[in-house]
């Protein structure tokens, strides 16, 4: 599951054999929802292993905590003294639930060979991979590279055995277009849109509900979540919305 009720409830849980593609805008907050995923799936007890190409393990285990304890990490020295227990608290927490995170698995070759041996003894339940773009160990064209790297997922889901998440970077056309994505957004997107058993695209409007303009030092923004592709289900849309300080999402409120 995602986590978010609005969006669960109507898309559908994601199965153990799913290829579930993310996509968003650069600096839209895919790792952070992607962290948030594991948190939620973490909570629920499932086994969770966590690639992070883009940042360290540590800060990936800090996210988490911070986002459970909604303290901003960027200001934790002047959050309150019991806000920054709660963090320690849910770190302590992070010890002992099921995620391995990894952060120095950075070709395609060391992804493959690290999956199957937890598949051999540890058999995590979900996989997520933050992101597509930035796995090593492929040629050609950009466009070449991520259909290379998407078909790879394929046969690495099934070695696995469970539900594989992975990031990808959409395009800049639906923001010059000033509108939602859809699959063809996806940056150079080789063959994610034919591969990926499900496609869930993360989108900031220009301007929120109120119909003000979303700019950059916002503290909540108005998100929507789309569900583009789904081979045996429904396409979804939830409203959404994301706390900036404390990297969250939560469900829009209903009126």
């Amino acid at each position: 599951k995602i986590g978010l009720p609005s969006f669960d409830n109507g898309a559908g849980a994601i199965e153990p054999h799913e290829y579930v593609v993310i996509g968003a805008r650069t600096s839209i907050g895919k790792s952070s929802f992607m962290s948030q995923v594991a948190s939620h799936n973490l909570q629920r007890g499932l086994r969770v292993a966590y690639f992070t190409l883009e940042t360290s393990g540590n800060a990936v285990i800090k996210q988490i905590a911070s986002q459970r304890a909604k303290v901003n990490l960027r200001m934790f020295a002047t959050e309150f003294n019991e806000k920054q227990e709660q963090f320690h608290k849910e770190l302590e927490k992070l010890r002992h639930q099921h995620l391995r995170v990894f952060d120095k698995d950075m070709s395609l070759s060391q992804i493959e060979s690290r999956c199957r041996i937890m598949a051999a003894s540890w058999k995590p339940q979900l996989v997520i991979i933050d992101y597509l773009g930035l796995i090593r160990g492929t040629e050609g064209s950009a466009y070449e590279r991520m259909g290379q790297l998407s078909k790879a997922m394929i046969p690495l889901k099934k070695s696995v055995g469970c539900a594989l998440m992975v990031a990808a970077q959409l395009n800049r056309n639906n923001e010059r277009e000033d509108r939602a994505p859809t699959r063809t957004d996806f940056r150079d997107a080789g063959s994610i849109e034919e591969d990926a058993h499900r496609i869930i695209a993360i989108h900031r409007p220009s301007t929120s509900l109120g119909g003000n303009v979303q700019e950059l030092g916002l503290t909540t923004y108005d998100y929507e979540l789309l569900q583009l592709k789904l081979r045996d289900g429904p396409l979804w849309h939830s409203r959404i919305k994301y706390y900036a300080p404390h990297t969250t999402f939560v469900d829009a409120p209903t009126t």
